[in-house]
């Protein structure tokens, strides 16, 4: 999966779910290193507490998609 891939699983699932009350909520986004090549991380700056936790709600253990079996895991930091 390519950021670009990250960012519509992102944005169709939050049609549906209205997850974001603006487009302000989501700030920033990062794609760093994981720990082998198979796998990246994706840092999400939020801009509030509310944002952060609809976020969690919405992504933690959700598939990609339909064909692949990982699961977005959502760490809070």
């Amino acid at each position: 999966m390519h950021i670009v891939e990250f960012c519509q699983f992102i944005e169709e699932r939050s049609k549906f779910s209205q997850l974001f009350s603006k487009s302000e909520d989501l700030s920033d986004l990062r794609v760093l290193k994981g720990p082998d090549p198979d796998t990246y991380l994706i840092a999400v700056k939020l801009t509030s507490i509310k944002a952060a936790r609809n976020f969690v709600q919405e992504f933690h253990r959700r598939k990609f998609n339909q064909i692949e079996s990982d699961l977005c895991i959502v760490y809070e930091l």
